[in-house]
């Protein structure tokens, strides 16, 4: 399962201006990507592994951009004023689809972004066909925000949107 981090970065499009919040960062991988050009880079995740995983990797980087918040996504985003939001194969397993992306239109800049990493519908590798989100059902849940279809990629068993404020 490789992901170019070329076209991630592109779809994000990192810079020093920006507030990115990585929701379910695993191992931090793609924040760290985007801690090299962000300004500052926020790391939100409920497993106490990927935590520590992140927490090991900033201290012995000395990584100085990027906050760690282990915590449930679904009680709240510990942070206002962020422009960016990037999803890496974790939106679909989201309960709190709904009110996380009220949350996001709250306390997001105007000109906010959204990028999403996710499994394809009827791709052979990933989780079970029902928890995941087809394109079109994604398109669906970001229009009711108000949110538009600004760039899209595939890839052999991803697709990457980014959405942004209508």
């Amino acid at each position: 399962m490789y992901i170019p981090d070329g076209i991630i970065e592109k779809m994000v499009n990192p810079k020093k201006t920006d507030r990115i919040i990585d929701i379910g960062a695993g191992d931090g991988h793609f924040s760290f990507l985007f801690a090299k050009k962000a300004g500052r880079v926020i790391v939100v995740d409920s497993s106490d592994k990927a935590i520590e995983i992140v927490k090991s990797v900033i201290e012995d980087k000395s990584v100085k951009n990027i906050s760690v918040f282990h915590a449930d996504i679904c009680e709240g985003i510990p942070e206002n004023s962020f422009n960016k939001v990037f999803f890496g194969t974790s939106f679909h397993d989201i309960p709190c689809r709904e009110k996380l992306m009220q949350e996001i239109l709250s306390k997001g800049t105007e000109d906010l972004k959204v990028t999403f990493l996710e499994f394809k519908k009827n791709g052979s590798f990933g989780p079970p066909m029902e928890m995941r989100l087809s394109e079109d059902e994604l398109s669906g849940i970001m229009h009711r925000y108000g949110l538009k279809l600004e760039s899209h990629d595939e890839l052999e068993i991803h697709y990457i949107h980014t959405y942004s404020r209508a």
